[in-house]
């Protein structure tokens, strides 16, 4: 048992130590998720209020696939140019994890309220949850990568998320909804990305 306790003890440590030498990679993925979502987010709300025309209603949908799909190419290349420059220290590949984890919970949250959604005839109503649920994911995500690299202004970002994430719900079915997501997405992904993409250089 002590032998055990031991061995956690030396990888928790040697946790701490890649944090305090190595950058967390995974900022420029998050900026790029940022960038990415909160501008499709931004341009949802202007359909919504009538001021970006659309050919018919399954262009919404298409937007967000293309938002998915530009993310995935510059997420993926970030994340490649990190792991050329850095490797991928026992630090970097818990939070890669975590954040993977979140992307797949994402994925299947989606899933599963259009399934329900279509189900009880109700997909408007349930939909209005997916912001708020992935604000949450996020919150998640980023008290992980707080924890793993030892940086503490990430625990800031994390209860951000986790405080957004009701606020966007009491704004379901409203138009500006879409818009405090894209705040949101900008507070919590494209600026933390940012300051963690700078301090990668750096």
């Amino acid at each position: 048992m002590s032998s055990q306790l031991h061995d956690q003890l030396d990888y928790l440590k040697s946790l701490a130590e890649d944090g305090s030498r190595m950058p967390v990679m995974n900022g420029g993925n998050l900026f790029w998720a940022g960038v990415c979502f909160s501008t499709a987010a931004l341009i949802h709300y202007g359909i919504m209020l009538g001021i970006v025309p659309i050919p018919n209603p399954w262009f919404i949908s298409l937007l967000w696939f293309v938002a998915v799909a530009v993310y995935a190419v510059l997420g993926g290349l970030k994340i490649a140019e990190g792991r050329r420059k850095y490797g991928q220290n026992a630090m970097n590949r818990a939070i890669s994890a975590a954040w993977s984890g979140v992307g797949m919970a994402i994925f299947a949250l989606f899933l599963t309220l259009t399934a329900v959604g279509s189900q009880m005839k109700a997909i408007e109503v349930l939909t209005t949850l997916i912001a708020p649920m992935i604000l949450l994911l996020y919150g998640i995500g980023w008290w992980v990568a707080s924890i793993m690299s030892g940086q503490g202004w990430l625990r800031l970002v994390a209860f951000g998320c986790l405080i957004g994430a009701p606020v966007l719900g009491l704004l379901g079915h409203q138009a500006v909804q879409m818009l405090a997501y894209a705040v949101a997405l900008t507070l919590f992904a494209t600026i933390p990305g940012l300051i963690l993409m700078r301090a990668e250089k750096g």
